[in-house]
Parts: structure tokens; sequence; C-alpha cells
């Protein structure tokens, strides 16, 4: 073992906590302008109540844009980070000074997988959240306001 060892394992632990932290503030990140774009619209889902749509009716329809919101985000972010990443590895293995190794494809797939179900998790608890608002609003309460 090199004198060394004890810092890259502090400097593992540090980047995975680091990487954890940026996964949380992003999925918070997420659900606030998810719940904020529904909020936004809480007039529309107050007259679908007023006419009698039930929940499992608007239920399906913020969790269908959610899963479309967040979907076409994680894709985008999935395909274009991995075209940076596998585009521009030996540039960025200049740019280090050393030689960036990339992890095999299979391990790429995992974490894009990974990645695939975060979003999806992170949809449905905007949804959650946005239909626990909508159950509890009252409809004729949001649609007087502003008379």
């Amino acid at each position: 073992r090199s004198t060394l060892f004890p810092y890259t394992t502090l400097f593992r632990s540090a980047l995975a906590l680091f990487i954890a932290l940026v996964w949380v503030v992003g999925a918070a990140m997420i659900l606030l302008i998810f719940t904020l774009m529904m909020n936004e619209r809480r007039w529309e889902f107050a007259s679908l109540r007023a006419i009698g749509a039930a929940d499992r009716q608007i239920l399906r329809i913020v969790g269908n844009e959610a899963l479309l919101v967040n979907g076409v985000g994680a894709g985008a972010g999935i395909l274009a980070s991995g075209a940076l990443l596998f585009g521009f590895a030996t540039a960025i293995g200049q740019g280090l000074g050393v030689g960036l190794i990339i992890p095999p494809w299979y391990t790429t797939l995992i974490i894009a997988v990974a990645s695939a179900i975060g979003a999806a998790a992170v949809a449905a608890a905007s949804s959650w959240i946005t239909i626990g608002r909508i159950r509890r609003a009252d409809a004729a309460a949001i649609l007087t306001e502003g008379e």
C-alpha cells in the first residue's frame, strides 16, 4: 500500500457525498418547480373537480405530465452526458493531464438506468405532492378568488 491510500479513500468518500448531495438538491429543485407549475394551474384543477372529475382522472393528468416532463429531461440529460463523456474523453484526459478511464458499456448502462429510475421516482413524488394539494383544496374557494 502506498502512503496515499488513506487520502484516496477520503477523496472517494467525499466524492460520493458530493454526488449524493447533488442528487438530493436536483431532486428537490425538480419537485419544487413541478409543484409550482401545478400550483399555477390550480384553477384548472378546481374547475375539473367542480364539474365532477374523479381524483383518479386528475391524478392521471398530473402523473402523465410529470412522467413526460421528467422523462424528456432525463433522456436529454443521459444522452447529452453520454455524448460529452464519450465524445470528449481524449480532450478531458489531456486537460486533466492523465488518461481518462471510461467505465465499460454495461457500467454506463447501469448508471443511465439508475438515473432514469431516479427521474421516475421524482416524477412520482411530485405527482403525489401535487395530488395531495389538489385534494385538500376547496374548489369553490379557488374558483371564486379574485372576484
